[in-house]
């Protein structure tokens, strides 16, 4: 689905990503994982059009994207969820929602969709956005990409500052794009262990390069990969 070749990037003089070249496959779900300041949310931002690309390309289903701006990498199928700032907090949820439809046909099934996979947001459909929990939020954040349908979902660390229970939400929201929407899913994710437990593929960048690229189960399971960048220790 998504494939960077000698990919390099980052922003104005600053380069984060090095010769990053690695194949993203369709409907599953790929965990960008590493240490802070390892690179994850500048790849999700660079397939996205939101970087300065200084070698390498990026290509949709065989299409060169690289350095397109984000309406039109946005008409490939692809959707980006950052982190914060990714719903309009002085709106209702509903104003939300038909927002992110704004240029689309819609209906009336439509959102009985959305309200169907995320009953929290048809209970707080009349309420600011701003008044609700982070997690909640973010499931509006999810909620208004998956309204334009797109074909690959970008996810910049969704469940960071979250509860446990609500963290396990949005992981299992995530799982199910993949599950039951066919959805190609990229997910930058600081809980790695985690991550790694849903995701069918792995990669770990460090320092901007390119450190393991496999089998989530692999990575999880590579005691010393685990243990020296990602903290995750063998039972």
């Amino acid at each position: 689905m998504i494939v960077t070749d000698n990919l390099g990037a980052g922003y104005k003089t600053m380069q984060v990503l090095f010769d990053v070249s690695v194949t993203v496959p369709q409907k599953m779900l790929t965990v960008i994982v590493g240490p802070n300041g390892s690179g994850k949310s500048t790849f999700l931002k660079t397939i996205f059009g939101l970087t300065k690309i200084y070698s390498g390309v990026v290509k949709v289903d065989g299409v060169d994207i690289t350095g397109l701006p984000p309406h039109i990498v946005a008409r490939y199928g692809i959707s980006y969820v950052p982190q914060v700032d990714n719903i309009f907090g002085n709106l209702t949820v509903q104003e939300n929602l038909m927002i992110a439809t704004h240029g689309l046909k819609t209906d009336e099934s439509t959102l009985k969709e959305i309200f169907e996979m995320f009953p929290h947001l048809r209970t707080f459909k009349n309420r600011k956005a701003a008044l609700m929990s982070g997690g909640e939020r973010q499931m509006l954040a999810i909620a208004m990409s998956l309204l334009r349908k797109p074909k690959v979902m970008l996810f910049d660390e969704p469940t960071a500052n979250l509860s446990p229970k609500m963290a396990k939400m949005i992981f299992d929201i995530i799982k199910e794009l993949r599950d039951r929407f066919d959805k190609t899913v990229i997910l930058a994710e600081q809980n790695a262990r985690k991550a790694l437990e849903i995701g069918d593929k792995a990669i770990l960048l460090v320092s901007g390069r390119t450190v393991f690229e496999g089998d989530a189960a692999a990575l999880l399971n590579h005691a010393e990969l685990g243990k020296l960048y990602l903290g995750i220790k063998q039972s």
